[in-house]
């Protein structure tokens, strides 16, 4: 019914904690591995993975020298099963909210896409295991409005990583087909497979906790806004963003490539203006935050207030711990497997 794509390189302590997490849940589809590392992390995995059999269902493929899109594009090529998740070695998708996926895709055949709620956590110290230190927000949506045309400019004007849903298999090869002549990563890893999948279809995002994003020091962070744009591979890799979208936009909406370029121009100018907008701020800028942070005793004031309204559904430690969350046996076996090695 399912395959987990997990693409990785010299990070096998991640992966193993992932394997065992979904041996521990009861995890009854497919994953599949695509891994790039060297043969010490290799040989690590796969000692690992030959424990696991008769838990876990895992192809495991070699994939020395791949960047990370030409790696999801190859796994995708060879999968069998109707549906598709793509996570990162260091991350979580909850299986109870890949079977509500599943089945809002079975009954909503118009859409292509189904994701849920997410969060990040970090850990007080390095790698993947140890005591949390926090949980709070990650951005997930929904795609849905009627036409290509303005999926795509609602997608990127208010972006976010459409790369976790489950999608109909068949979608997977169609946003990955242009990936492999790109020289930039943040349009081959991630811009352009999130923009082709909102132009192809709807993305809904469900009430469930779906997705759990660590971040640490071992991340393959992207660059700097600015210098992503100022780079020697960025134009040529735009150009082919650019026309792979506006191709798409064609056909999905019957315009002609005049219209189509100029959704293409306005979409990607909202993005670039939030990003380097944000970047700005951060860099330059003092923020609002750190300006109120100054006022004595407002830190008091705000933990005090946030204990007077606490929210089950507010994404904190506290909350995600806490046995009034909506969300806490489903974070639960993520808590335990990164804190109880």
């Amino acid at each position: 019914m399912l395959t987990i794509m997990v693409s990785t390189k010299n990070r096998s302590d991640f992966l193993i904690r992932l394997l065992n997490y979904y041996a521990a849940a009861g995890y009854k589809y497919w994953i599949s591995i695509g891994d790039s590392s060297d043969s010490f992390h290799f040989a690590k995995t796969e000692e690992a993975v030959k424990k696991l059999e008769g838990r876990l269902k895992i192809r495991h493929y070699k994939h020395s020298g791949l960047i990370l899109s030409a790696s999801v594009k190859k796994l995708a090529e060879l999968v069998v099963t109707p549906y598709t998740a793509f996570i990162a070695d260091d991350d979580f998708l909850i299986p109870n909210s890949l079977n509500c996926a599943i089945r809002f895709l079975e009954d909503n055949h118009e859409y292509i896409g189904a994701t849920g709620r997410a969060v990040q956590f970090t850990l007080q110290s390095s790698g993947p295991y140890g005591k949390f230190s926090s949980v709070g927000y990650y951005k997930q949506g929904s795609v849905d409005a009627a036409t290509a045309s303005e999926r795509l400019k609602n997608h990127l004007n208010d972006y976010f990583v459409t790369l976790f849903s489950v999608y109909r298999t068949h979608i997977w090869p169609k946003i990955y087909k242009n990936v492999l002549d790109m020289k930039c990563g943040v349009f081959a890893n991630e811009l352009l497979p999130c923009s082709l999948a909102a132009i192809y279809g709807k993305i809904k995002q469900l009430d469930c906790l779906y997705l759990v994003r660590q971040v640490h020091d071992q991340r393959y962070p992207l660059p700097d806004a600015y210098d992503w744009i100022t780079g020697p591979n960025w134009f040529h890799s735009y150009q082919l963003f650019h026309d792979s979208l506006v191709e798409v936009l064609m056909q999905q909406d019957d315009i002609s490539k005049q219209e189509a370029d100029e959704v293409v121009k306005q979409a990607f100018w909202s993005v670039l203006k939030t990003s380097l907008n944000i970047k700005f701020q951060a860099k330059y800028c003092v923020s609002r935050r750190e300006r109120l942070k100054r006022i004595p005793g407002l830190a008091v004031c705000v933990r005090g207030l946030r204990s007077l309204f606490f929210s089950s559904k507010t994404p904190s430690l506290r909350s995600m711990l806490n046995s009034r969350s909506v969300y806490t046996s489903d974070f639960m076996p993520v808590y335990r497997v990164v804190t109880e090695k």
